[in-house]
């Protein structure tokens, strides 16, 4: 379930984008980040620290403090057990990309 995960071959159309750009570019918006940890960790069961490790090796603006403690909190082991709950993140991909997944250019404008 990794290796479909990490190539963009999932049954979710958004998250295999997501995936594809972060490998083509380097970068994914905040939000997509969430989205495609959340994935892994609750639809896939796959432990966190694979996808974290992963976006260490593929994200340009990769922060050890910011991907380790997302993903730390995606998977409820973070340390604010108050706000360690599953992300919907069926309802993040319509909040914030009603339209899909933007492309680099259209992020790097904004």
């Amino acid at each position: 379930l990794f290796e479909k995960w990490k190539s963009g071959h999932t049954e979710h159309d958004f998250i295999n984008s997501v995936m594809i750009q972060l490998q083509k570019t380097g970068y994914i918006p905040y939000q997509a980040r969430l989205i495609a940890a959340s994935y892994l960790v609750h639809e896939y069961q796959v432990n966190w620290l694979r996808g974290a490790s992963w976006y260490e090796e593929h994200l340009l603006d990769y922060s050890p403090a910011t991907v380790y403690g997302q993903w730390s909190h995606i998977a409820g082991v973070g340390t604010s057990e108050k706000d360690n709950k599953a992300l919907d993140w069926q309802k993040l991909i319509k909040t914030h990309f009603p339209n899909g997944l933007p492309k680099l250019d259209e992020i790097l404008v904004k």
